[in-house]
């Protein structure tokens, strides 16, 4: 029983290593062993997943996981708590829309539609891991609530200028959430494209004064995609 316990998700390790998973981390330790500590019940399947495989991004932007288990405070704007009370949160499609276990119905995962419950979706959790990322790699993240003020002004600014837009209401849109417009999707490509050296479209975008500007992404962007062939 304990080897099915370590080899559970060996089906899915070509994923971890040049797939869909390939950017998860694996679960820090301590992290693990605090999560147990503090929830007893947590699924098994859960834990042996983050020691085996790990957390992170899920394909190009597809969906976050954590490390570890997030309250519903650490992630939405709540008024009242008690809509939620007792979820845990374990990732989110990074659009507002979460999943997580709740501890009050036998640790069963559920999906959280932030529109149902009155919250809004919140950029904070992202300032934390990109936080959380810089000082792993040896760098100081600096100020947290700075980055959080940070990625709240650029949610703004890639609203205002067409990378981002609401939701249709026919998919649980309410005007507070977002998902990537066109244009967002092509920042994204050229963010995660895989053409190499000085005319990475990353580095181009990085070298511009305002990169995010509607008139500058455009010629930047197709300049990036004639030179180095398609993204």
């Amino acid at each position: 029983m304990e080897g099915a316990v370590v080899d559970r998700y060996e089906d899915l390790q070509p994923d971890k290593a040049s797939g869909l998973l390939a950017k998860l981390e694996i679960a820090n330790a301590q992290v693990l062993a605090e999560l147990t500590a503090d929830h007893s019940q947590v699924p098994a399947d859960y834990v042996a997943f983050m020691k085996e495989l790990g957390w992170g991004e899920v394909g190009e932007a597809a969906y976050m996981l954590y490390e570890g288990l997030l309250t519903p405070d650490q992630v939405y704007d709540e008024d009242d708590e008690r809509p939620l009370d007792g979820i845990l949160l374990f990732g989110d499609d990074m659009q507002g829309y979460c999943s997580g276990f709740d501890t009050n119905n036998g640790w069963v995962v559920v999906d959280i539609d932030p529109n149902g419950a009155g919250h809004s979706f919140t950029p904070r959790p992202y300032a934390e891991q990109h936080a959380a990322a810089l000082a792993a790699d040896g760098e100081a993240p600096g100020d947290l609530n700075q980055l959080k003020a940070q990625a709240c002004e650029y949610e703004k600014i890639l609203l205002k200028r067409g990378f981002i837009e609401s939701r249709p209401e026919a998919e649980g849109g309410n005007g507070e959430n977002f998902v990537l417009s066109p244009r967002g999707s092509r920042l994204l490509s050229l963010i995660d494209s895989s053409i190499p050296g000085f005319e990475h479209p990353r580095q181009v975008l990085d070298e511009q004064p305002d990169a995010l500007d509607e008139a500058t992404f455009e010629h930047v962007s197709a300049k990036a995609q004639i030179a180095g062939g398609a993204i």
